[in-house]
């Protein structure tokens, strides 16, 4: 699901890239949901929702979930 929902990302087709990273369970992906919540970017800005996408890939060992929490 992260390829996909890569692509349409940089489409700027934030619905169906949102969908896809939700069904991934990719860091990558959780990461990107997580900084679409963050921004407020396809998503409804939250601080609560970033994090909580943030601390699922760190739980993963993913750097920049890590990074993201601080």
């Amino acid at each position: 699901y992260y390829p996909a929902g890569y692509i349409y990302e940089r489409e700027e087709n934030y619905k169906v890239a949102s969908s896809l990273y939700e069904k991934s369970q990719d860091t990558r992906a959780q990461v990107r949901l997580g900084k679409m919540y963050l921004n407020g970017t396809g998503k409804n800005k939250s601080e609560i929702l970033a994090k909580t996408y943030f601390q699922k890939a760190a739980h993963k060992g993913d750097a920049d979930g890590k990074y993201y929490l601080g």
